[in-house]
């Protein structure tokens, strides 16, 4: 069962998204450094380019905007799902040819969409929200000059019961439609579509969907479980006390400095809680693998199915032209 399969699966991808995470966070980097380079040197040595840009974002602040978007839906979600895919493939044997660098455009279309999908999905539900809700645009108007914070929670504090299930529906949306792309965002990993082409945008979406979306759901319950996990981690570990001891000890000094309070304990809980952000995504990416391998393998047995096909009407062809020949010149 490919749900049963992604979870042992998963710590097959995260060690090795382990070692790689911190090279790909040091490109991303290196790769908004080199923007803010660029851009800094071309309003030193070529104004009219950086003059162009603002003006370009000035005249269009929505297109520049979704460009924004794009990038940080890219970095913060599409490019550590890509990554662990493309890991997890080779993990499991697909030679890849294409650098990494070839997932920077992928990455941006796919961010692009999920991004203005929320957007179209936010204000959807925004807009449902006030339709259901007994609060009037004018009640609105008024408390946006309102200065208290606590006359706007206790205006919508009332409308709960109708905010809470409008947020629960956009939230499965979005979950819905992330386990859609996750087998287009496999292959876009690799450039390569499980039937052997080069990658498509949205090319295999619904492969396996139930076991695909059930896997997502897991993941984001799994989610809400990394906070408590990590509260009784550092209890057990005794985390609590020994900043307390670090904090007296670092009291009593002059030089007070972030490692003179850093502990042992507090480094575990640390990385335990990257590992654990790390692994929500390894666990998408290894049902993502899965049903892109089977959807593969789909494809290579239709092929094969062809060429198997071909190979015994050549051969029934061969053997009826030897049957109609003469005797002596079979």
């Amino acid at each position: 069962m490919l749900i049963l399969r992604s979870i042992p699966f998963s710590f097959a991808i995260l060690w090795r998204m382990a070692l790689v995470m911190p090279f790909v966070v040091l490109a991303l980097a290196v790769f908004s450094a080199m923007f803010v380079i660029w851009f800094l040197t071309s309003m030193l040595f070529f104004p009219s380019v950086a003059l162009l840009v603002i003006t370009t974002v000035l005249l269009f602040p929505m297109a520049a905007f979704l460009v924004m978007l794009a990038v940080m839906s890219a970095m913060m979600s599409v490019v550590p799902t890509m990554v662990g895919a493309r890991l997890g493939l080779q993990a499991r044997g697909v030679i890849v040819k294409d650098g990494y660098g070839k997932m920077v455009l992928p990455a941006l279309g796919y961010g692009l969409f999920e991004s203005l999908l929320g957007i179209i999905l936010m204000s959807a539900g925004f807009g449902l929200f006030l339709l259901m809700s007994p609060l009037s645009l004018a009640d609105l108007s008024q408390l946006a000059d309102e200065d208290s914070q606590q006359v706007i929670v206790e205006a919508f504090a009332g409308s709960a019961q109708y905010a809470l299930p409008i947020i629960f529906g956009v939230s499965m949306i979005m979950i819905a439609v992330r386990a859609l792309l996750l087998v287009p965002l496999a292959g876009a990993s690799i450039g390569q579509d499980a039937n052997g082409s080069m990658h498509t945008p949205f090319m295999g979406a619904g492969t396996r969907y139930l076991s695909v979306l059930c896997v997502v759901i897991l993941a984001g319950v799994a989610s809400f479980f990394i906070a408590p996990f990590l509260a009784f981690v550092g209890e057990f570990i005794g985390v609590g006390d020994a900043q307390l001891t670090a904090l007296e000890t670092a009291g009593e000094g002059e030089d007070f400095t972030l490692s003179s309070i850093w502990t042992w304990q507090l480094g575990v809980l640390f990385a335990l809680a990257i590992l654990s952000w790390i692994w929500i995504f390894c666990l998408q990416c290894a049902v993502a693998v899965l049903a892109y391998l089977d959807k593969k393998d789909e494809y290579d047995e239709i092929r094969n199915a062809e060429v198997e096909v071909k190979r015994m009407a050549a051969e029934e062809v061969r053997g009826l032209w030897k049957e109609r020949m003469p005797p002596g010149r079979r």
